[in-house]
């Protein structure tokens, strides 16, 4: 399962039924590992653990808060209405699995440009943000990596 999770992931340059099958094992295990058993509040953990897993880089948005009252930025919902959200994004393509807390489909791999995510999360907010996140998914990516062997 490793080898061909990494190989589809590092080459995949559209989206293909063998990435979905990937994105669903990892969503699946992670399922098991968030609190609630669901992904809502899940992003941050959940896209540390899919770059230490499948690479890509890191990204997020925020809604209008402090110091930046008037900046958009994170996922649009169905409703108008923009969310707090990190998602990953590899070769032209946005990968989200925690979607789903927004009424949208568990697995998205839509292109970059999709209006509804805007990043705007400067390096030091996610400094803030992923300041405790390894202590706990580093252990997941052990396990999983264990689990998915050969």
């Amino acid at each position: 399962m490793e080898k061909r999770c990494l190989i589809y992931v590092l080459t995949f340059e559209s989206y293909t039924e063998s990435i979905e099958d990937d994105l669903k094992d990892i969503r699946k295990f992670l399922e098991n590992k968030w609190e609630t058993k669901k992904s809502n509040r899940q992003c941050i953990r959940t896209v540390y653990f899919l770059k230490n897993v499948i690479g890509g880089k890191i990204v997020g948005g925020w809604v209008s808060s402090k110091p930046r009252e008037n900046e958009r930025g994170g996922f649009l919902d169905k409703t108008g209405k923009w969310n707090f959200h990190y998602w990953i994004e590899k070769n032209g393509k946005i990968i989200d699995i925690t979607s789903d807390q927004f009424g949208e489909p568990k697995i998205n791999v839509l292109p970059a440009k999709d209006a509804r995510y805007v990043k705007n999360c400067t390096a030091q907010d996610m400094k803030n943000d992923f300041k405790f996140t390894g202590e706990v998914v580093d252990a997941w990516i052990e396990e999983y990596k264990k689990i998915n062997k050969g």
